[in-house]
């Protein structure tokens, strides 16, 4: 009787292990998967917003896909920023919360009442600090292994 309760006792542990290993697997999966989102949608941003502001000035049309696009980024980079990193995360985490934060200020410099000054993005440091933090992608992918 004893050997059995111990026994029990046992695999009551080890599943409770495993089941916290699984747990933070997913949460590690689900992060990537978060940040590479993230990632991808900057990428676009950094493809697509070069000839959107050289037509911005000129088309009405250009310049409102243009601030949808920035928008819908700084809505991205929000969600992104409040979500929890795994323990394994943590660091890289912080330092993509640092570059989006940066991101974000310099996206808030060029609107001025909710519209975006054309002017002022082409002369902003917002492509470079896009391209900053896209070069984490190496980091989040050895995430995945």
């Amino acid at each position: 009787m004893k050997k059995l309760s111990f026994l029990v006792i046992i695999a009551a542990f080890m599943l409770t292990t495993a089941c916290s290993v699984v747990d933070e697997v997913n949460q590690s999966l689900d992060y990537v998967n978060e940040a590479n989102s993230l990632l991808n949608s900057m990428s676009d941003f950094a493809e697509n917003a070069p000839g959107l502001i050289e037509n911005a000035a000129s088309d009405p049309e250009m310049r409102t896909e243009l601030e949808n696009q920035v928008n819908t980024l700084t809505e991205n980079i929000e969600e992104f920023n409040n979500i929890d990193a795994p323990a394994v995360a943590e660091d890289l985490h912080q330092d993509l919360v640092s570059k989006n934060e940066e991101l974000l200020n310099q996206f808030e410099q060029v609107q001025q009442d909710g519209e975006v000054m054309v002017e002022e993005i082409q002369n902003s440091e917002i492509f470079q600090t896009v391209e900053d933090i896209t070069s984490f992608i190496d980091a989040v992918e050895k995430l995945e292994l």
